[in-house]
């Protein structure tokens, strides 16, 4: 609390930066007419806005939706006291604050249960055998209800599409190659360009690359030749709209290739602001404070717990995967448990390990950034790509020579079935594995009712899960998953009951019918002008053209009830690696641990 009370009584002593405030409000007008949502509808985000206005003033239900109308206002008052009288009068001397501490407990779970436990006794206790006996009754009843198929008369009252409301052809993602180092995806972009830097990471061990993912987590959170990280704040949030930097793994079948990618957006007026900041971060970055580096290795492994806590599905099918798939092996070495491993030992030892990674960092730059390694893309229109094409062409000048080397990254096929426990009250349960068969476009429909019939009514309804799914990825990694679990051993036997439920399957013409639109639904999702970019991007480079995907959606439009059963042979080739990893409960885990070749502490 005293840090900061004295720190905002510091700031509003000095006074606040004209240049950070003026900085945050570009990147802030930037992103709202950017705006980015994903593949969430634009509509539906604005729809959703008006409900903020309109449910306190009906008159105004547009009123968040005229938020470029404050940018100009906004930065007249940098020459007035109204941001400091903000801090002085809401923060520093408003009376009507309140300090929420939240002490860490180890033993916290275990209270929770005990309490539970002695309260569902009590309640219990305090019971007629009669009362007990309605109460029994009452929850079969509701298991029974649960079970029960809703009526074709109910049904036919719901409102849907038809398949016919489907196109056949799948949406395009424009690319055009330039030459063999510069691609484009041309769109209006408002003024906007989306540039990427691609680095196709060859030569480089397992070590080696969990050392270059730390290197992209680090850059423009140290200190350039010509700026501290603080200023780079503030000239990122001015001049662009982010800078990112990361390994990305693209794959498909046996084909997978790391890249070292570095994305960024500005407006075509911030043009040389934004590329000379950029050519700073990467070929500048000092990697020689020791404190700061120790800070940021902190913050690291701190976001990946509290990433782990909230997604471990995500971690776990990965992991699960990584068992017998090379290319989810490459990604968990750098984005999963591993990569968490690899960040927490440089913690837990750093007064031996840190001095000689700092000097290591420092010296990638020149490993990665290498003229035959490199590859361009950028989303706009062809004239301003023009018009920015020098600013490419002034980066390439900086790259250095090809980097020689006989390392390799190394993949071990192994079934570990880990059990990871943390401090959590649920579980993250997947299962599955590599499957080689035929795939085509009907996986995609059993994929969809698996998700959307079979687990959620075995995991999550009956189950207790907060949800549950089945993921079919492009590597041939069939992986089931679920999320907030309260179980384990009934979510796997539920795994292990699905090609038997594949192949008893007996849709009617409506069931199947809304399988498939259930299914083109996930491929046809709104979608910002950039991520097209970058889908076509990735599509092009693990050679995917559009007939492919037309083939593939074909197959899905068109698939019979025989189409969709044959694919249980894939789902029992998954689940046949017998493999399963588990992210959860303590208590959960150790009471099964006999599903477990390994069971330790994750943090």
């Amino acid at each position: 609390r005293r840090i900061i009370d004295d720190s905002l009584k510091e700031v509003l002593q000095k006074g606040l930066s004209k240049e950070e405030i003026l900085s945050t409000l570009n990147y802030l007008e930037f992103t709202t007419r950017d705006a980015n949502f994903g593949t969430t509808p634009k509509g539906l985000v604005y729809a959703m806005s008006t409900f903020t206005s309109f449910l306190y003033d009906e008159t105004k239900p547009f009123e968040y939706l005229k938020s470029l109308k404050y940018f100009d206002e906004l930065r007249k008052d940098i020459d007035s006291n109204y941001f400091n009288d903000i801090i002085k009068n809401d923060m520093i001397d408003n009376c009507h604050k309140s300090y929420v501490t939240l002490v860490p407990s180890l033993d916290c779970q275990k209270k929770e249960q005990e309490r539970l436990e002695f309260k569902l006794k009590e309640f219990k206790d305090s019971l007629s055998d009669n009362e007990i006996e309605n109460l029994i009754v009452k929850n079969k009843k509701l298991r029974e209800y649960q079970q029960e198929d809703e009526s074709e008369e109910a049904l036919k009252t719901m409102p849907k599409l038809s398949i016919s409301d489907v196109s056949e052809n799948p949406q395009k993602y424009n690319l055009t190659q330039i030459d063999d180092k510069h691609l484009i995806s041309e769109y209006f972009t408002n003024g906007i360009i989306y540039k990427k830097y691609l680095f196709k990471l060859t030569n480089f061990s397992n070590d080696e690359l969990q050392d270059i993912k730390l290197f992209a987590k680090a850059l423009a959170l140290v200190d350039t030749k010509n700026h501290t990280f603080r200023e780079l704040d503030t000239l990122t949030k001015k001049y662009t709209g982010g800078i990112t930097t990361n390994i990305n793994v693209f794959a498909k079948d046996d084909y997978y290739q790391g890249y070292f990618v570095v994305s960024f957006s500005y407006l075509l007026s911030n043009a040389k602001e934004a590329n000379e900041l950029v050519n700073d971060i990467l070929f500048n970055s000092k990697f020689d404070s020791i404190s700061r580096f120790k800070e940021l290795l902190s913050k690291f492994k701190d976001e990946i717990e509290g990433s782990i806590i909230g997604a471990g599905h995500s971690y776990a099918s990965r992991r699960l995967n990584s068992y017998t798939i090379e290319s989810d092996y490459y990604s968990e070495n750098i984005s999963g448990i591993r990569f968490f491993d690899y960040i927490k030992n440089l913690n837990d030892d750093f007064d031996n390990l840190g001095e000689t990674k700092l000097d290591f960092l420092n010296h990638l730059a020149n490993k990665v950034f290498t003229k035959d390694s490199y590859l361009t893309h950028v989303t706009c229109l062809k004239e301003d790509l023009k018009t920015d094409f020098k600013y490419t062409k002034e980066f390439e000048s900086l790259l250095f020579s090809k980097y020689e080397s006989s390392n390799k990254f190394i993949f071990k096929e192994e079934i570990l079935n880990e059990g990871f426990m943390a401090p959590i009250d649920v579980n993250f349960v997947a299962c599955g594995g590599k499957a080689k068969g035929n795939y085509n476009g009907s996986i995609k429909v059993i994929n969809n009712y698996l998700s959307m019939a079979y687990l959620w009514q075995v995991v999550r309804v009956k189950g207790g899960a907060y949800g549950c799914f089945a993921k079919v990825n492009d590597n041939q990694g069939i992986a089931c998953v679920s999320y907030r679990d309260p179980n384990i051993t009934s979510t796997i036997d539920a795994y292990k009951g699905i090609p038997s439920f594949i192949e008893a399957l007996d849709l009617n013409k409506r069931e199947l019918e809304e399988a498939k639109i259930g299914a083109i639904g996930l491929l046809d999702d709104s979608c910002h002008v950039s991520l097209k970019g970058t889908r076509a991007l990735s599509l092009y480079l693990v050679n995917t053209n559009y007939d492919e995907i037309k083939k593939n959606r074909l197959e899905l439009i068109n698939a019979t009830i025989e189409d969709v059963r044959a694919n249980s042979i894939l789902y029992k080739a998954s689940l046949d690696n017998n493999a399963i990893c588990v992210i959860g409960n303590k208590d959960k885990i150790t009471q099964n641990k006999k599903l477990f070749k390994t069971i330790r502490n994750l943090f």
